[in-house]
């Protein structure tokens, strides 16, 4: 398979786990098991209608993106996800057994995107149900420059391996979008999300790790064997919270401004906001941070 950014010499993989089996995920955040019907068909509704159609609006094209399935997903599932991908071709479906069987395969897919003029690989986070702002992609490969061009413009092997260290790009600040049961949108800031991105150098060196190779949150805890660069403009992200997110509550501040939405492929027209509720919310989230600074 040929790279697409031969002129850069780096290729660009987005990497979701869609339903692969997993043992350390069973339920969800409300204690209901993961990976049956039920959660199979809203996670597609939730990919159909936030993660997919924010990366078709990507303003930056160049990058590839792999997503895992578990090998017995359903005809029926198979089918709708074959129609979003006539729809939206943009993606690579891979069917494997569970999540070591993933592993097994992941670098072997990786480096199908790449070629012998390949000099370095990004790998960046996506879950299923969330969204990236349009500039995201753009956002990321922007930094990746700036980090090869860093230290005086050493060697790029010397800048994108600092001492050893492998360099990760971290989209700081995002939204919180909750879809259920009323809409609510809030911005936080996140130093090791789940929108991180990796980056490895593969010039002599095809024993790549890739950004799974960590849960998110370890990075910025390892500064041993990490650097972790933080890009602090923009919000580049949106989390969709729902009763079945694993782990995700909201977290952040309010924010009223809903035509942010746009960005990440969304219409603004089919969210609206209670404005008492958001009242509700600044207020407690105010008391909350007065409460922390006074140690109460």
């Amino acid at each position: 398979m040929q790279n697409t950014n031969m002129d850069n010499h780096f290729q660009h993989i987005l990497i979701t786990r869609f339903n692969v089996k997993a043992t350390r995920i069973t339920k969800d955040k409300n204690q209901k098991p993961v990976l049956t019907d039920d959660w199979m068909k809203k996670r597609l509704k939730l990919f159909s209608n936030y993660c997919l159609p924010s990366i078709a609006n990507q303003t930056c094209k160049n990058f590839k993106w792999l997503i895992y399935f578990d090998s017995e997903t359903k005809p029926e599932y198979k089918q709708k996800l074959a129609e979003l991908h006539q729809q939206f071709p943009i993606f690579y479906s891979k069917y494997v057994i569970d999540a070591y069987q993933l592993f097994d395969h992941l670098k072997t897919d990786v480096l199908s995107f790449t070629d012998q003029n390949t000099k370095f690989l990004i790998t960046t986070r996506l879950d299923n149900d969330d969204a990236l702002h349009k500039e995201a992609i753009a956002r990321i490969q922007k930094e990746f420059s700036s980090v090869l061009n860093s230290n005086n413009n050493t060697s790029l092997s010397k800048s994108a391996d600092l001492n050893g260290k492998k360099i990760l790009i971290n989209l700081k600040n995002g939204f919180c979008l909750k879809i259920e049961p009323r809409y609510e949108l809030t911005h936080y800031s996140h130093s090791s999300n789940p929108f991180i991105s990796m980056i490895e150098i593969l010039e002599g060196n095809q024993k790549i790790s890739t950004v799974l190779s960590e849960w998110h949150d370890n990075f910025l805890n390892q500064k041993d064997k990490y650097k972790v660069v933080q890009i602090n403009d923009g919000h580049y992200w949106m989390q969709i919270i729902h009763s079945s997110n694993v782990v995700n509550n909201v977290t952040g501040w309010p924010f009223m401004r809903v035509d942010v939405v746009s960005d990440f492929g969304l219409e603004p027209s089919s969210i609206s906001f209670n404005r008492t509720d958001y009242t509700g919310s600044f207020m407690r989230k105010l008391w909350q941070s007065f409460r922390r600074r006074l140690n109460y």
